[in-house]
């Protein structure tokens, strides 16, 4: 992993610049600096393997911080990054030890290249400016000016105000337009962003409701369902108490339960098919466990003795208890 500084007194280019290399796998940009003393504290700290450097910015410039560093830090390689193809900024750069010198409108592919060139150790000069380091003799073309001392020590300052070329124009241009493509996406997120925001409110306001119809609902089955227990106790009560008042309580049974294949109802559907006792009204017949009680009142004896005897023969009677019943003479509508 190749650990980068950037330094340059534009806020635009140092934004640029990180987010152009920060898309190299192998790349990993430390920090930003925006003039010379804030680079050096910089590389003190954070300890990058290379510095991009611009050359002109406020309090020290790029050349004389690029000299503290490689004087002080010899690990770490100084790319200049400038917008000026002049020889004497490029001379002087290399004099001091900076690994390379690249003009603003190098591309983003060539600039990640020569980094990665510098921190192999090579010295990387950007298109066209390595002619501006050599001259013309007879016996062939050599380097300029580089080791010449009285050279050096002539050099014009580099706060010499300076035009900008039409090749640090393009840069910014470019520079610009990335920008301006960015700074659409971040409209585009922002925007996004907003909808959601605006819907929380709603999305919460339909969780509330929702909230909100569900206790609704199990408040009602909750509180409907002693309600439905009681409608149906008093359809109970109801039912039973009709069938009290229907049927006679002697033709059921002595506790009310109504029960056709019981005792009672059997002997008195023996009663009926006999033809004797079949017209017989005013007896009604109940059942205690399996004794059979007959109440009311009949014309004679015989009568009465026939009914015991006739119950006796129902099967599952074992007894037939007489005592309720009241004999009455000349009965109207039975035999004697």
């Amino acid at each position: 992993m190749i650990t980068i500084l950037l330094v340059d007194d534009q806020k635009m280019i140092r934004e640029a610049l990180k987010t152009a290399l920060e898309t190299e796998e192998d790349f990993q940009i430390l920090g930003v600096a925006d003039n010379g003393f804030t680079a050096i504290e910089k590389v003190k700290e954070l300890k990058p393997n290379i510095v991009l450097m611009n050359v002109e910015m406020p309090g020290i410039n790029g050349i004389d911080a690029a000299k503290i560093i490689t004087g002080k830090f010899p690990h770490t390689k100084i790319l200049i990054f400038s917008s000026y193809d002049n020889e004497e900024y490029i001379t002087k750069s290399l004099a001091i030890g900076a690994k390379g010198y690249l003009l603003k409108d190098t591309s983003f592919q060539d600039i990640a290249a020569a980094i990665r060139s510098v921190d192999k150790g090579y010295t990387q000069i950007g298109s066209g400016l390595l002619e501006k380091l050599l001259i013309q003799t007879d016996s062939g073309v050599i380097l300029s000016k580089l080791n010449s001392r009285s050279y050096l020590n002539n050099v014009a300052t580099l706060s010499e105000k300076k035009q900008t070329s039409d090749r640090a124009t393009n840069a910014i241009l470019r520079l610009q337009s990335l920008t301006r493509e960015q700074a659409i996406e971040q409209a585009k997120l922002r925007q996004r962003l907003n909808e959601l925001y605006l819907n929380v409110p709603k999305l919460q306001t339909e969780l509330s409701s929702y909230s909100r119809k569900t206790w609704q609902t199990w408040f009602l089955l909750l509180t409907s369902i002693p309600i439905i227990a009681l409608v149906l106790f008093g359809l109970y009560l109801r039912i039973n108490n009709l069938e009290k008042k229907s049927i006679p309580l002697e033709r059921v049974g002595l506790y009310g339960k109504l029960d056709l294949s019981g005792l009672a109802q059997r002997v008195v559907r023996a009663f009926e098919q006999d033809l004797e006792l079949a017209s017989i009204s005013d007896v009604y017949v109940a059942q205690k466990g399996s004794t059979v009680i007959l109440k009311g009142t009949i014309s004679n004896l015989y009568l009465l003795n026939r009914m015991k005897d006739i119950a006796k023969n129902v099967e599952g009677v074992t007894s037939v208890d007489t005592s309720s019943v009241e004999i009455r003479s000349n009965l109207p509508g039975e035999a004697l």
